[in-house]
């Protein structure tokens, strides 16, 4: 491990060096000339899924995938709102702490 890495968060580093590669213009992808891409395009021209892979396709893309009408349990919900009513009063005060000062 470097020295420069030591003591970072890790969010840090990947921000510097997502920072650096798209300053540099790494990782933007690789780019086709038009007579590539038209030889890509006859290459896929009627090909088809099969039937299995359609029916894969669809089971794949059924269900709640984002817990979406997921009912909280009561306990679940007191937390929440435990924990809401803990975190407005420094919401409340972070807000009003340069409208104090103005004052």
């Amino acid at each position: 491990m470097s020295a420069e890495r030591i003591g970072k968060p890790w969010s840090e580093m990947q921000r510097a060096a997502y920072t650096m590669s798209s300053a540099l213009g790494i990782g933007k992808g690789k780019s086709f000339t038009e007579e590539h891409k038209a030889k890509i395009s006859a290459a896929n021209k009627g090909k088809r899924h099969s039937p299995e892979t359609r029916a894969k396709m669809s089971t794949a893309r059924m269900g709640n995938k984002n817990c979406l009408g997921r009912q909280l349990s009561p306990e679940t919900r007191a937390k929440i709102s435990a924990a809401r009513r803990r975190e407005l009063p420094l919401v409340l005060a972070s807000r009003l702490a340069p409208v104090l000062e103005e004052a």
